[in-house]
């Protein structure tokens, strides 16, 4: 890889610009089973990175990122080689994949007040991959043969690796806290959404695969004093599962977690922790759903001086 940057510092903004040219070379050979096989790929690519930050003040700033890279296919997934030790799911590779290009984007804005012991957090991120490497799904309607003593029986699946395009996700988190001064506290408040765009393909039609999550968080962290520390949190998730050819596996389905967190030092080194936490799982099908407690209690006492 060779490439030339160019960065700013400045009192208002920091900026870098990169531009890289990346060769990369893949070989390998196979002489068993027959017929012999050999792997001779070069990939060459430009690749750039893009920072900038800009300061607001001393407390607020904003940044952004953009990267590309690169992720080439590995030998076993260009080799053509029959895996048949699951006569139900044979895979196999595939010698014409070519090398996944990725995009990624993300931008962050933060703000915090010392006076009031208030903060803001915004991040948003993106990705995109070119000829993302997904996996062939192939259903046998009846007994085919794929090689000489290999034989995909009816029903059963063949896989292999394929470029597919459109593969992208999107995510963004939102933080806002301030001080609960009466009970010498803290609260942060997060929101958060994520959606996903995935395509497969199945008997040789494009199945794609849309995932959306919605997130909300509350935690309570307390400062009381150094021998009482408290934290309450709760956070919960939808999620929801929506596929364009196979229905059967759309899903909605939501889960949480709640703790609580309590610790004391009270006498002569003498200590107490607690710690509670609920967990739930629901919609998800009636053998996966699950709501149970977990509990850690402990009593202690440090020795020896310091």
């Amino acid at each position: 890889r060779a490439g030339i940057g160019y960065l700013v510092n400045g009192t208002k903004i920091n900026a870098m610009f990169s531009l890289n040219y990346q060769q990369a070379d893949l070989q390998g050979s196979r002489t068993m089973p027959i017929p012999p096989f050999t792997v001779n790929k070069t990939f060459d690519n430009i690749l750039t990175f893009v920072m900038v930050r800009y300061n607001f003040s001393k407390n607020s700033n904003l940044r952004f990122f953009y990267r590309t890279s690169t992720n080439a296919p590995s030998i076993a997934q260009l080799q053509d080689v029959y895996d048949n030790s699951n006569p139900l799911k044979i895979s196999t590779g595939n010698p014409y994949l070519k090398q996944e290009y990725n995009h990624s984007l993300m931008s962050r804005f933060s703000f915090s007040n010392p006076e009031k012991s208030t903060n803001i957090f915004a991040f948003l991120t993106g990705s995109y991959t070119q000829n993302n490497i997904s996996t062939r799904s192939f259903f046998a309607q009846k007994d085919t043969l794929l090689a000489p003593g290999i034989i995909l029986k009816k029903g059963a699946q063949l896989t292999n690796p394929v470029n597919l395009d459109h593969n992208w996700n999107f995510r963004s988190v939102f933080v806002y806290g301030f001080p609960i001064r009466f009970i010498s506290s803290n609260l942060n408040l997060n929101t958060s959404f994520n959606y996903s765009y995935s395509p497969g393909n199945i008997d040789d039609k494009i199945n794609i695969s849309n995932s959306y999550t919605i997130s909300q968080g509350i935690t309570l962290g307390s400062n009381i004093s150094q021998n009482v520390d408290f934290t309450l949190s709760y956070n919960g998730n939808y999620n929801i599962v929506k596929n364009t050819l196979q229905q059967n596996l759309d899903n909605r389905y939501f889960s949480h977690t709640a703790n609580f967190t309590f610790n004391w030092s009270f006498w002569k080194g003498f200590f107490f922790q607690n710690d509670i936490t609920n967990q739930l799982y629901e919609g998800v099908n009636s053998s996966y759903n699950q709501n149970y407690f977990l509990w850690n209690v402990g009593l202690g006492k440090k020795l020896f001086k310091g």
